[in-house]
């Protein structure tokens, strides 16, 4: 049961200090606060207000009917017009006791994203925090705006909320008591993260949680077969209603000995978001645009590179050895071919080990030149995508194709190129043989392929049980 708090108190420091009374609580109110703030500060309220659109359009849950309110007004305490102390979660907090707003959109965002634990480092804030119990703040509501407010970096790009805190420390700087403040707060503020999706998860009537999961060394190890506790867990949770999608940087067919396998129904993701697979039909969703002049750049500074297209894969130029192609078929990757004139290529894979940097520096520099994005899939690997295409923004295509309540997702991986799946996805597990940054970037770490984190998830997620 939600604890009644008496905002007189905000709603008299607002009126002590303003002559002008309220324009008002609600949305066109906040809208227009919002655009006396920098255009930085504008796109990421936006971005949050969005995710809390998406997040209450994934529950039934009466408490949040204000989330998108509390999100276009959780940082409108910028605004200048309203500024009181300095301290913006108390300043937009006060705007609205004044405006004798709803108490749980003042408390949500009197309380938003740690506001407790800073209160202090400010002078005039500090009174004020000293009057509540900081416990009696945590509902639904609450929950949820921190847990939007985390997923939006300052400029209004999704990322995950540990990106999210490490950005923030590193902007104000490792002594600031802002960065003080969530390096104290960082495990609380991961608690409140994971018990908003938590939540959303165990609402009675809500669907079981659409797994988006990378493939190699994620579900399955390089050139073996799935192990059978992982088919008989995914086999399990199809059963009962549960959606699993495969993702991957690889080719469609490349997809086939897995599906040959076990039959997981329904829509997978390949080519890093470039295309999905659906009862065997390859769809594209983006094709790199006049790719010819980077191709002649490539070959010019002898980089070996393959192209991809719809039916297969295409050797680039004559630096690709044997030994190449072999790295190709340890993956189960379609075996290439000579390239064509008249082909359209979806995605370029460049042979470049991990450890050579000035190489890969090369490539990612001819990628921004010609407007491509890029992205590294493996040791070995090295791939430029086209621009604005991700793992991350093919599995929202696919969702919103379903209706699918888009919060309700899980993502699981173990490389770079899973981080954007990571950053769009309601949460995200990597597994313990990930890389140390996707690892450090999830939401939380399960067991390693090798040992069937996958599986482990499954069979947790059949209870909805978050583990």
């Amino acid at each position: 049961m939600n604890m009644r708090h008496d905002y007189t108190p905000l709603a008299d420091l607002y009126r002590s200090r303003h002559s002008v009374p309220t324009a008002g609580w609600r949305e066109d109110h906040a809208v227009r606060l919002v655009k006396e703030l920098p255009i930085d500060r504008q796109n990421h309220i936006q971005e949050v207000v969005s995710r809390a659109k998406r997040f209450q359009a994934s529950s039934n849950i009466p408490q949040l009917g204000n989330l998108p309110l509390a999100a276009w007004f959780h940082d409108v305490g910028y605004a200048p017009s309203i500024r009181t102390t300095g301290f913006h979660p108390l300043d937009g907090a006060a705007y609205l006791a004044a405006s004798e707003a709803p108490e749980e959109l003042i408390g949500a965002v009197f309380s938003h994203t740690g506001a407790f634990g800073e209160a202090p480092s400010y002078h005039d804030a500090a009174p004020f925090y000293s009057q509540y119990d900081a416990s009696t703040f945590r509902n639904p509501l609450a929950d949820a705006l921190t847990y939007c407010d985390l997923h939006s970096d300052p400029c209004g790009n999704p990322v995950t909320p540990t990106e999210r805190l490490q950005e923030i420390v590193k902007r104000y700087g490792p002594d600031h008591p802002v960065s003080e403040n969530i390096n104290r707060q960082r495990e609380s503020l991961f608690g409140i993260n994971r018990d908003a999706f938590r939540f959303l998860v165990e609402q009675p009537y809500a669907p079981l949680p659409w797994i988006f999961v990378d493939v190699d060394s994620t579900l399955v190890t390089p050139g073996e077969k799935l192990p059978d506790s992982v088919h008989q867990a995914i086999l399990s949770y199809q059963s009962i209603g549960g959606r699993i999608s495969l993702v991957t940087g690889k080719h469609p067919l490349a997809l086939k000995p897995v599906l040959d396998q076990v039959k997981i129904l329904g829509t997978h993701i390949a080519l890093n978001g470039a295309a999905v697979l659906n009862c065997g039909k390859v769809s594209v969703l983006k094709s790199l645009e006049s790719p010819s002049r980077l191709i002649t750049h490539l070959a010019e500074k002898k980089v070996p590179c393959v192209g991809y297209t719809a039916d297969g894969v295409e050797v680039l130029n004559e630096s690709v050895t044997h030994d190449h192609l072999q790295l190709l078929s340890d993956i189960h990757e379609p075996t290439p071919t000579s390239a064509r004139k008249e082909s359209t290529y979806i995605k370029i894979l460049f042979f470049v080990d991990q450890v050579d940097a000035a190489r890969e520096s090369c490539v990612r520099e001819l990628a921004a030149t010609h407007s491509f994005d890029s992205v590294r899939t493996g040791h070995h690997f090295f791939e430029i995508i086209p621009e604005g295409i991700s793992k991350g923004t093919a599995m929202e295509s696919v969702t919103a194709s379903e209706e699918f309540p888009s919060m309700l997702t899980i993502a699981v991986g173990d490389a770079p190129n899973d981080l954007p799946l990571f950053r769009r996805a309601g949460f995200c597990y990597a597994v313990a043989n990930g890389s140390d940054e996707i690892q450090a970037t999830a939401d939380c770490v399960i067991a390693a392929c090798s040992q069937g984190g996958v599986a482990d998830l499954l069979r947790s997620l059949e209870k909805k049980v978050l583990p």
